[in-house]
């Protein structure tokens, strides 16, 4: 757990997603924030991936395991699930995996705006298969989208100044997307 304002983290939080958090550590975020100002760290660390619905027409076609819940608040709604071993291998935050429809994973994290279903009532389920099959595979092959890699590396020279920033950018952009750092 972290402080957010405005979805914007308060403190670093990378750490975070390394390393549990000791008891005492979450109960502070607790007690000195309230709902809208919580972030929950997800991914393998914190076992939790959530399901980011924006209201999307195409989420309603498929059917959602039934689990906790947060409203969040322009309408939509965050599906919280467990972690489990097949999320290991996939790339979990993602945007766009359907219209209006983002995931949070490893990396990631969401702002938690008080329950609408709390986990004791309605216990946190396993994410439903087909999802799992839409997410990319970490090592698969993708295309990275405009502007391209050879567009990118076309425009670094040695004269270049910002060949670096260029070099790093390109590669950050890669690992977002998937690749491992042997592909990069």
């Amino acid at each position: 757990l972290m402080p957010v304002k405005d979805k914007k983290p308060l403190v670093a939080w990378k750490h975070l997603t390394a390393g549990q958090q000791t008891l005492e550590e979450k109960e502070k975020v607790l007690k000195e924030n309230k709902e809208g100002t919580i972030g929950v760290i997800c991914g393998s660390v914190s076992r939790l991936f959530v399901l980011d619905d924006d209201g999307s027409e195409e989420l309603k076609k498929y059917h959602i395991p039934r689990t906790a819940t947060v409203a969040t608040p322009r309408g939509g709604k965050h599906y919280y699930f467990k972690w489990v071993a097949d999320l290991d291998s996939k790339v979990t935050t993602r945007t766009a995996v359907l219209d209006k429809v983002d995931t949070r994973g490893g990396g990631g994290y969401v702002v938690w705006y008080g329950w609408e279903q709390a986990p004791n009532i309605v216990p946190i389920a396993e994410p439903p298969k087909w999802f799992i099959d839409r997410l990319p595979n970490k090592t698969g092959t993708r295309e990275i989208g405009k502007p391209t890699t050879a567009q990118v590396l076309a425009n670094v020279s040695e004269a270049n100044h910002n060949r670096n920033a260029s070099f790093a950018s390109l590669a950050g952009g890669l690992r977002r997307n998937g690749y491992s750092a042997e592909a990069i």
